[in-house]
């Protein structure tokens, strides 16, 4: 019974963590994906009591603990729930790392407000074109989490 509770935790906070990425792509880069100044400005101005980075933080661990509970938990059972299991926390694994190492600075960067033009305009095309890949990453993980929930049944 634990065992589908973390099975079904793990693919909620995937769910949810994938409709933060798809919120974030419709509602907020479209105001500061041009790289300008003025819209980076814009932007974080609206962010003044609160920012998505918090939102976020909260789903990557909700994911990572979920997803690696998950995996313990069903290793070992019959079927291929565990190898989804460990191939959703894998890429879990994988994506907070390159967010921690690849994103994050550039996301200290747009939060400090001194920028200079030409950084700016190369970190936003940089990030734009990254979170692309790594949305996709968040997704095959949800499909995987979804695979492990379905073979252990």
């Amino acid at each position: 019974m634990f065992t589908q509770i973390a099975l079904w935790a793990t693919v909620i906070t995937y769910t949810v963590h994938l409709a933060g990425h798809i919120f974030d792509k419709i509602a907020i880069v479209p105001n500061w994906h041009g790289g300008t100044i003025d819209e980076m400005t814009r932007n974080k101005a609206f962010f003044q009591k609160g920012h998505i980075h918090t939102f976020f933080g909260l789903a990557h661990l909700a994911c990572f603990i979920s997803s690696l509970i998950t995996a313990i938990l069903v290793q070992g059972s019959s079927g291929n729930a565990g190898l989804y299991a460990w191939a959703a926390f894998g890429l879990n694994f994988a994506t907070s790392v390159w967010t921690i190492i690849y994103f994050v600075p550039m996301n200290k960067y747009f939060d400090a407000g001194q920028y200079d033009p030409v950084v700016l305009h190369t970190y936003v095309k940089r990030w734009t074109v990254a979170n692309h890949l790594r949305f996709v990453l968040l997704t095959i993980a949800l499909v995987l989490a979804i695979l492990a929930f379905e073979a252990y049944r």
